[in-house]
């Protein structure tokens, strides 16, 4: 990776650790001191241009439902009101706009400048209204605050199927000399601060490579508005960025002299009255997505449990001594649980594993679906289970000794979430991914797996068989000396109507269309026909495979 690329995971790092340490997130602590002064920002910030609202605008009033909502838009991170102010003007009278901020610095400012509109304190995770109450959700110049996986969860919950998220952002042109001088300056005061955009990278879109619940990303491109001015205007603008707006008196007077210092040596900006700022307006609109996929999957918890190839004996016994031989810990003082399961679905595999542990190991099984979570409870009622994401684990630092994902990492194979499961590890820790993974050296197989990638679309590089997530671990430094080990998979039936069903329980065939979804199980049942039907195949053809890390921290 380049500097610039290690500074965004650096800052997606950080920000777990500090931002969501406990699973809930609070306002960042940059944003909450720089951001008290909401006049100062307001006075300093670019608008909107009538081309980037009329595209909003008409975004929002093409949405169809047929759920009564409560809002047609929600807005988070609203700030002082600078967008909500020229998005409200150009809606119909009739429509309902709920702004939100969880600044208390910006809220006053926010309700003065727009006091037509109904507004609230809170955050973006902890939004204040019932199931699929809002058509649209915008997020002017603050989604790059809060690129988490639990905010869209509550994000999804509050829109109708088919609302539009919104994400604008004012950017600045870095190519310009003056400007990639100043903003250098700038993060060297706090290189851990949310940024938009770093040198190309777009650090927020991690979180929506691995997220289903949003889908048919559109990505925008405007003329900004024109932002010019003396140089007390470039300095003054400057001065509201929220890492300068944070510091104290004599360190702003400082950088802000320094920053003047930068105008005064670039031939276009030394001694000009009229600096352009150079601004382009970038607009992303995801679709909500409710229908289908895993969230039709995970209210089948039981038709998941029932139809899934569990672990055979030789290989629990295995991943049993791997996860309770680590060694070389120096300080075990603050360590809280044993093992930390990720993504343990109905507790297929957390049945096995946990059977086969010494008596007295701390085991905390994690899942993100409310209904696997219930399907998980239901079966192993003794077991301590919390409903939570990979990149948001409510546990301190150096609290775990083991972390184990099954069947399930190539769902949130992101440095994010190694950040985390790394956060939470002891030194010398370590990290299991396990999979049963389909033998596609077998012809047959093969040519399903096929379908199942035709089906998964744009996301078939996250099928486990793509090994897509071993590369994320090659580029991590975070964890090293892979050990790979395979073992014979468990038995499943090898009749048809086992396979097919077993393949009824695939997220991305779930995804489709109805009748799309029954030509492909259709096509799958062909395939089986042709190769499976009246013959003796024993079992459907299973490795496990099993990788073990060790947690690097130093």
């Amino acid at each position: 990776m380049t500097s610039v690329f290690g500074r965004s995971v650096r800052i997606l790092s950080v920000l777990r650790s500090t931002y969501c340490r406990q699973g809930k997130m609070s306002v960042h602590q940059i944003a909450e001191t720089g951001y008290l002064k909401g006049a100062h920002y307001n006075a300093n910030r670019p608008s909107y241009s009538e081309e980037a609202v009329d595209l909003i605008t008409g975004t929002v009033s093409g949405i169809q439902t047929r759920d009564t909502v409560t809002y047609d838009v929600l807005e988070l991170g609203a700030g002082t009101g600078l967008f909500t102010k020229r998005i409200n003007q150009k809606l119909p009278k009739t429509s309902r706009y709920l702004a939100t901020e969880p600044s208390a610095g910006f809220l006053p400012v926010l309700q003065k400048s727009c006091p037509d509109v109904e507004t609230r304190q809170c955050a973006a995770d902890s939004i204040p209204l019932s199931d699929s109450a809002v058509k649209a959700v915008i997020c002017a110049q603050s989604f790059h605050w809060f690129p988490y996986s639990h905010v869209l969860d509550e994000i999804r919950r509050v829109m109708v199927d088919g609302g539009k998220l919104i994400l604008i952002w004012n950017k600045k042109d870095w190519s310009v000399p003056w400007i990639s001088e100043i903003q250098s300056y700038i993060s060297k005061e706090d290189d851990t601060r949310p940024v938009h955009n770093v040198g190309g990278y777009l650090a927020w879109r991690e979180v929506f490579q691995d997220y289903t619940g949003f889908k048919d990303a559109k990505y925008i491109q405007l003329p900004g508005v024109e932002f010019k001015g003396n140089q007390d205007f470039v300095v003054d603008h400057m001065s509201s960025i929220s890492v300068m707006a944070g510091l104290s008196d004599e360190r702003a007077r400082q950088a802000l002299g320094d920053i003047r210092a930068i105008l005064q040596k670039h031939p276009e900006t030394k001694d000009n009255d009229l600096i352009q700022i150079p601004f382009t307006t970038e607009v992303y609109i995801y679709t909500c997505h409710k229908t289908g996929g895993m969230e039709e999957l995970k209210e089948k918890g039981g038709h998941y449990d029932a139809n899934r190839p569990t672990y055979t004996k030789e290989t629990i016994d295995l991943i049993a001594r791997e996860i309770t031989q680590v060694e070389n810990i120096e300080n075990t003082k603050g360590i809280q649980y044993d093992v930390l399961e990720l993504g343990a679905g109905t507790g297929i595999f957390t049945r096995k594993i946990f059977e086969k542990l010494p008596e007295g190991t701390r085991y905390l099984a994690t899942e993100p679906s409310d209904a696997f979570l219930q399907t998980l409870k239901g079966m192993s009622p003794n077991l301590d289970a919390k409903n939570c994401a990979a990149d948001s684990i409510p546990l301190p630092d150096n609290s775990v000794k083991a972390v184990l994902c099954a069947q399930c990492f190539h769902w949130f194979s992101t440095t994010a979430a190694l950040d985390e499961m790394r956060r939470v590890l002891v030194d010398q820790g370590k990290l299991v991914l396990v999979w049963n993974m389909r033998d596609v050296s077998v012809p047959w197989v093969k040519q399903i797996e096929g379908l199942v990638a035709k089906a998964a679309g744009q996301g078939a590089d996250k099928l486990p068989t793509t090994f897509h997530w071993r590369k994320v671990m090659q580029g991590y430094s975070g964890f090293r000396n892979e050990a790979h080990q395979r073992k014979e998979g468990t038995p499943l039936q090898g009749t048809v109507e086992a396979i097919l069903k077993y393949y009824s329980t695939f997220s991305m065939i779930c995804a489709l269309e109805e009748q799309e979804q029954r030509q492909t199980l259709a096509d799958i049942r062909d395939i089986l026909d042709q190769n499976v039907a009246g013959k003796d195949i024993g079992k459907y053809p299973f490795n496990t495979e099993i990788y073990t890390y060790i947690c690097n921290k130093s």
